[in-house]
């Protein structure tokens, strides 16, 4: 849905804004690095065993390869990158997802009635 790639999330994504503050920093960092956020975050999740599912999409067989090769090894200044963003932006948040999301949404939409 774009949250972890170098144009950031959509105004609609559903995570919330620090989350997506979180992103957007993060892929600025990258950005400064010369590393794309969006192969590190595919990376990340192929790799790590706690991840059971990464849904990844594809607009352009450039993507399909760019996707592909991050499942090889990454680079020094790339694995430097994801320990940085691991790190220093997204552990502090402790966040362990959005699953409620729209609980909360729809919640805060009923209390303004």
């Amino acid at each position: 849905m774009g949250l972890l790639t170098e144009t950031g999330p959509p105004n609609w994504h559903r995570a919330p804004e620090k989350i997506r503050d979180a992103a957007i920093k993060a892929s600025q960092y990258c950005k400064s690095r010369g590393v794309s956020l969006s192969k590190l975050a595919l990376h990340f999740s192929a790799t790590n065993q706690n991840c059971d599912i990464t849904i990844v999409s594809m607009a352009s067989v450039k993507f399909v390869e760019e996707n592909v090769q991050a499942l090889d090894d990454l680079s020094e200044n790339e694995k430097s990158a994801l320990e940085y963003i691991r790190q220093n932006i997204f552990i502090p948040l402790n966040y362990k997802g959005y699953g409620d999301a729209e609980l909360l949404s729809y919640k805060k939409k009923l209390a303004k009635k």
